[in-house]
């Protein structure tokens, strides 16, 4: 059942996949943001380097968008804090239509066989992707499965995990497991602006515990309270930000990969397909 969910899924966006500028639609309306929020935020110190969309209430005092890099997708030229709940926005319908897309594209990608990560030493990692066959039918996107128990090994709790020869493909990591994880390791692949992190089963994230987190991260059921910075696109179901940690962004960090995306009749709803 889980394979045909599986197949149907990506049989569904293969369309949208092969979409004309996968790097601006493959998250949606988020590709354009440093941070997209499904829930509420708070965030008291730190600053992003690109704009931040918050679909609850925002409590800031942040400095967003130090880049000056604007969206355009949410209909406010040249702001930096799109907010749903306590602030107005020109369009909130979008807020409820990128969260169901986010969702779906979370739990879709979460049903994908990859390749399971599994370290033989306990402090470095390095995986070679050009090694790996991309997912039948998905030219250069690579798949890798990583269990969130080993997140939790004692043994492994300070390990290097690096992404080595991406190039062009797009790499998936999907972590597996539900309630709260805590993102210990580094991570340093070569091309993050290609790499995504998957979390489709957590209530609960915690990111920059030990280092900075390279490469974006789609959490959608999941709070992110983040330590340190995170380099590359935030999409989460809410957000906390303790001390004054940044969000980078810019193209060596925003996600610039080919993420299978929903069927296309949600990205006809987004105005992308």
């Amino acid at each position: 059942m889980e394979e045909m969910r599986a197949r149907s899924f990506f049989a569904l966006s293969a369309l949208a996949v092969v979409a004309a500028t996968p790097a601006q639609t493959s998250l949606g309306l988020a590709n354009e943001f440093n941070a997209w929020i499904l829930g509420n935020a708070t965030a008291p110190g730190g600053h992003s380097e690109g704009a931040i969309a918050v679909g609850g209430n925002f409590s800031t005092g942040y400095e967003a968008n130090q880049h000056r890099i604007y969206p355009t997708s949410l209909g406010k030229p040249e702001a930096s804090i799109y907010v749903r709940g306590n602030v107005n926005v020109t369009d909130p319908a979008k807020f409820a239509t990128q969260a169901s897309f986010s969702l779906d594209q979370s739990n879709g990608l979460g049903l994908l066989a990859g390749n399971l990560i599994s370290p033989s030493d306990p402090n470095n990692l390095f995986i070679n992707v050009a090694s790996f066959a991309s997912v039948p039918g998905y030219a250069g996107v690579k798949v890798f499965t990583l269990p969130s128990s080993l997140l939790a090994n004692p043994t492994y709790q300070n390990l290097q995990l690096g992404f080595n020869n991406v190039g062009s493909d797009t790499v998936i990591v999907n972590v597996t497991g539900g309630g709260t994880i805590d993102f210990r390791w580094k991570n340093s692949p070569n091309n993050a602006n290609r790499v995504l992190y998957n979390f489709p089963g957590a209530s609960s994230l915690l990111i920059g515990t030990n280092d900075s987190f390279n490469g974006s991260i789609l959490a959608p059921t999941a709070t992110v309270t983040q330590y340190k910075n995170i380099q590359g696109n935030l999409i989460a179901g809410g957000w906390t930000v303790v001390g004054a940690p940044e969000l980078h962004f810019g193209n060596q960090w925003r996600f610039q990969g080919n993420a299978p995306v929903p069927e296309p009749a949600s990205m006809a709803v987004l105005g992308l397909g």
